[in-house]
C-alpha cells in the first residue's frame, strides 16, 4: 500500500514538472546565452514566409503586338516587414503569351519581364488588380552591325645597300622591316603592326595583310624589336599599287678607321663606342648608342648601320681616351682619323 502511494507521488510531481518546464519552453523571448569559452548564441524566431489567396493571369506582347512565348516572368514583394521572407515567384509565358500566379498576398510587388531579345521590362504592380493584366515589353535589341569582310594581300621586296657599300662588309641578312599602321586606324580594321626578318640577300615578305595604310620601315638587326635607328621610312597603302615587289634603299653610312699606340703600332681590342648628336652639335636622346666595336689585330675598326647625321666618337685602350665628332653620310664609308693612344698605366 506504502509502495504505491510512493509511486503515485512521484508520478503527479513528474506531471507537474513537466507541464512547467513545456510551458516555461513555449513562452520564453529569445535570449543570448554565454558559454564558458566566450560564444554566444542567438536564438531566432522562425522566418515566416507569406501565403495568400490572391491570383494574378495576363498576357505578355512584343512591342510589335505579337505574343511573347517563353518570356520570364519575375515577381517579387517590393516591400516587406523586418524578418518575412521575400519569396520570389516566376513562371514561363506560353505560345499565346499567357501566364499566371496563385497564392499571392495583397501588396505591392515589382514585375521583371525577361527575354532573349529585348532588355528587361520592370512594372510596378499593385495587388489584387481587376482581371487579366495586359503588358508590353521593351523593343527589341537591334542586332549588331555586321563588320565587312577584311580584305587581305601580301607584300613583299627587297631592300638594298645604298652608294659603295658593300655586301661584304654590311650583310643584309636578319633587317627587321616593320609594318606600323597610321595614327586613326581602328583596330577593326584587322591592321596590326607586323615585323619580319631578310634573308640572306635582303628579301623580305609579309603574308595576309590587311588592307590600310601603313608606315613602313626598316632597322638594323641588332634592334629587332625595338622602335629605332629607322634605315628606310616610306608610307604605303596595303591593297593598292602593291602588286609588285618593293625596292628599298637604305638611308645610311658607315664609319672607318684604325687605332695605334704612340709607336705606331696597332692597338687590338680599343673599344669604339658612337653616339647620335642633334643637328645643332647638342647631346641625341639619352641612352641612344650604338653597340660598341672593337679593332681587330691590325687595329682597324668598322661600325655600319648608321643613319645620316652628326655623331660623337670615343676610343678607349686600356686607361688612354680619344674623343672627336664626325658626320656620317648615306651611301658612304667615312674615315676618321685617330690621334695614337698610349694605354700603358700612368705612374
Amino acid at each position: 500500500m506504502k509502495r504505491t502511494q510512493a509511486y503515485f507521488l512521484v508520478a503527479v510531481w513528474g506531471a507537474l514538472g513537466m507541464g512547467f518546464l513545456l510551458a516555461h519552453y513555449k513562452t520564453r523571448e529569445p535570449e543570448s546565452r554565454v558559454f564558458a569559452t566566450g560564444e554566444i548564441v542567438v536564438e531566432l524566431p522562425s522566418l515566416v514566409v507569406p501565403r495568400g489567396e490572391t491570383e494574378l493571369e495576363g498576357l505578355v506582347y512584343l512591342a510589335d503586338g505579337t505574343p511573347a512565348e517563353d518570356c520570364e516572368v519575375f515577381l517579387y514583394a517590393a516591400e516587406l516587414e523586418p524578418g518575412t521572407a521575400a519569396p520570389l515567384h516566376w513562371t514561363f509565358t506560353d505560345e499565346r503569351g499567357a501566364f499566371g500566379f496563385q497564392e499571392l498576398e495583397v501588396g505591392s510587388f515589382e514585375v521583371v519581364l525577361l527575354t532573349t531579345k529585348t532588355p528587361p521590362t520592370r512594372i510596378s504592380l499593385q495587388l489584387p488588380v481587376d482581371g487579366p493584366v495586359t503588358w508590353t515589353l521593351n523593343p527589341e535589341i537591334p542586332p549588331l552591325p555586321v563588320l565587312p569582310e577584311l580584305e587581305r594581300t601580301s607584300i613583299a621586296g627587297r631592300i638594298h645597300l645604298p652608294g659603295s657599300l658593300s655586301p661584304t662588309d654590311h650583310p643584309l641578312k636578319g633587317y627587321e622591316v616593320r609594318l606600323v599602321p597610321l595614327e586613326g586606324t581602328t583596330p577593326l580594321s584587322g591592321a596590326v603592326d607586323r615585323r619580319e626578318k631578310t634573308d640572306s640577300i635582303g628579301n623580305f615578305h609579309f603574308p595576309q595583310v590587311a588592307h590600310g595604310d601603313y608606315r613602313f620601315e626598316v632597322l638594323p638587326p641588332w634592334a629587332r624589336g625595338g622602335t629605332w635607328p629607322v634605315l628606310a621610312r616610306r608610307p604605303i597603302t596595303a591593297g593598292q599599287n602593291l602588286s609588285a615587289a618593293l625596292e628599298v634603299p637604305l638611308a645610311m653610312g658607315a664609319l672607318r678607321g684604325t687605332v695605334t699606340n704612340t709607336e705606331d703600332y696597332p692597338i687590338e681590342g680599343a673599344l669604339v663606342m658612337l653616339f647620335p648628336l642633334a643637328e645643332d652639335g647638342s647631346p641625341g636622346p639619352k641612352g641612344r648608342f650604338w653597340p660598341p666595336a672593337s679593332t681587330d689585330s691590325r687595329g682597324r675598326f668598322l661600325v655600319g648601320e648608321l643613319p645620316e647625321g652628326p655623331y660623337r666618337l670615343r676610343v678607349k685602350a686600356g686607361e688612354a681616351a680619344f674623343e672627336t665628332r664626325t658626320r656620317i653620310r648615306a651611301g658612304e664609308t667615312s674615315e676618321v682619323l685617330v690621334e695614337p693612344l698610349d694605354p700603358r698605366p700612368t705612374d
